[in-house]
């Protein structure tokens, strides 16, 4: 049903009468509950939030019109129907002046009842495409915002040669990329925590720890643009210059804040770098690159700090070349390509041993070697590497340089991963690529709606658990907890339209036994809840 109907009356037989002759099938209209007096009904109604109120104007405790008031105190949207017998224009007056759909005199006719019903059907009918048309174009400027922010950032990952590209003014910038920058001072910090997998996911404590500090410490005087990602989030502060003597404090406000969190999860480690400050929106990109920098400070500073890029950018510079010679290149390259892990391996001490010598030099230096790295040894079998393999690899590096204590142990970190890798990419080749992906693949497919585990379908598909997560994300450039809740997602939509169940039957039947779970899930991967989904797709709501 898609309207649903309360009705309120202190005489039963009334009650029957309406039960009779409303077309309730066939208006779409089910009756939600019945209250013999006012209060009862004013309860319910908190209750259910009906759609529709028919209530007599005279019943015990609380009248029709005290009913409608008290309503729209308590803030509830309810189209109402006031029944009465008695032909004074008071009431009709006062039922007129609260907004009712519709006055209707005892005896009850049928055909003025059902015509009211149906009138109000349509006025809810049109409500409901009102806020759904103020919802979507709500959604699509927030949509059209997230997509020009991210357009922002892709810019200032330039670094300093974003200069160029960016607007000259806050008013340019905000216009272009949806900014809302005020001040004329900025600064770019960027944070890093091992707790990679809750600072990916926008429902962890931890998410909502970091958002809740950032509001409490740079909203009332500062504005701020936070990007969260799983490697980090970028925080740009822009703020007036009687406050720039303040924006140190509350970052390092900000570090103590999370950090009280080991109570929770542990003795983790919490890096915030800090660029230095910066007099125009254009220089945001290279304030961008300077926080990144000053974060990799800590492979130098000893880390699990707040890391000021003041106090690095003096130090002694190196250039790609002086660590890998043409030759070493060479012959590394050709290693990789024929998948000789055991030459790659004596290459990568001797460049391990050669990192020795930097350990105390510029960490950008450092941190731009390694992507010169990346690109060098994955573009060998770049043929048969996708957009999202090359994504997820560079996600799972900078996860794993994490663990180091300086530029050697990076060197080690990413030999380690490479040579993982490499195995993995091998034995495809060998035994038939994406095999053991699509069996996993199948099997989702047919038991998504069972308790899935990594460790149920490796076995399924006689893999170990380890190195079937490594083939998987590999192979998908997803985990696999995120390509099930994803197959999950896309199977309840298909219920959604097609039947008429509860929210939480959908989601048991998809694998979901937690309806509140199931329902964040689905915001989080469509943007919108189930209902609203339904509702416009459909029409209807459940």
């Amino acid at each position: 049903m898609a309207y649903r109907i309360l009705i309120a009356d202190d005489e039963n037989k009334i009650i029957e009468l309406i039960r009779k002759l409303g077309h309730w099938d066939e208006l779409g209209i089910e009756i939600a509950a019945i209250c013999n007096n006012g209060e009862e009904a004013l309860n319910r109604i908190r209750e259910l939030k009906p759609d529709i109120v028919l209530t007599d104007v005279k019943m015990p405790v609380c009248g029709g019109i005290q009913l409608i008031e008290k309503t729209i105190e308590a803030g509830i949207s309810a189209h109402f129907i006031v029944l009465s017998g008695y032909r004074h224009f008071e009431y009709a007056r006062s039922a007129i002046q609260l907004g009712v759909v519709d006055y209707l005199l005892k005896p009850l006719d049928e055909v003025q009842l059902n015509r009211t019903l149906e009138k109000t059907c349509r006025m809810i009918d049109a409500g409901r495409q009102r806020d759904l048309g103020s919802k979507q174009l709500e959604d699509y400027k927030k949509q059209d915002q997230r997509q020009a922010r991210m357009r922002f950032l892709e810019v200032l990952a330039k670094g300093g040669l974003a200069e160029t590209e960016l607007p000259k003014s806050n008013e340019e910038c905000n216009a272009c990329y949806k900014t809302d920058f005020e001040f004329e001072l900025y600064r770019c910090v960027y944070l890093t925590t091992n707790l990679d997998s809750l600072l990916g996911d926008g429902e962890s404590l931890f998410s909502e720890k970091i958002q809740e500090s950032l509001d409490e410490l740079f909203a009332l005087n500062y504005r701020y643009l936070a990007f969260t990602q799983r490697k980090g989030i970028l925080l740009i502060i822009n703020y007036g210059r009687e406050k720039r003597g303040d924006v140190k404090q509350a970052i390092s406000a900000l570090y103590y804040s999370l950090k009280n969190l080991t109570e929770i999860y542990g003795n983790f480690l919490l890096n915030i770098g800090v660029s230095l400050e910066k007099d125009r929106v254009n220089k945001l990109g290279q304030a961008f690159e300077e926080a990144n920098v000053a974060e990799w400070g800590r492979l130098i500073l000893m880390g699990d700090k707040v890391l000021e890029y003041d106090v690095l950018k003096s130090l002694p510079r190196f250039e790609p070349a002086d660590m890998l010679s043409a030759e070493q290149e060479a012959a590394l390259s050709g290693y990789i390509k024929f998948f000789q892990t055991e030459a790659a391996g004596r290459s990568f001490a001797g460049l391990s041993k050669n990192a020795a010598q930097y350990n105390d030099f510029y960490p950008g230096d450092m941190r731009r070697f390694m992507d010169y790295l990346e690109a060098l040894l994955f573009s060998v079998h770049a043929s048969d590497l996708s957009g999202e393999e090359l994504m997820a690899v560079r996600s799972e590096l900078s996860f794993r340089y994490k663990k180091a204590r300086n530029f050697q142990e990076v060197i080690k970190e990413f030999y380690l991963y490479l040579e993982e890798w490499l195995n993995i990419k091998l034995r495809l080749i060998q035994g038939g690529k994406n095999k053991p992906v699509d069996a996993a693949k199948k099997y989702i497919e047919a038991h998504y709606p069972e308790p899935l585990s990594l460790e149920i379908v490796a076995d399924q598909i006689h893999l170990s658990p380890s190195y079937f997560s490594k083939l998987f994300k590999l192979e998908t450039g997803k985990g696999f907890s995120e390509y099930l809740a994803g197959r999950r997602i896309e199977k309840s939509k298909e219920l959604l339209l097609a039947s008429d169940d509860s929210i939480r039957r959908i989601a048991s039947a998809v694998g979901c036994q937690d309806d509140k779970y199931f329902s964040k899930l689905f915001k989080k991967q469509v943007g919108i809840k189930p209902s609203e989904y339904k509702r416009l797709y459909t029409g209807r709501a459940k």
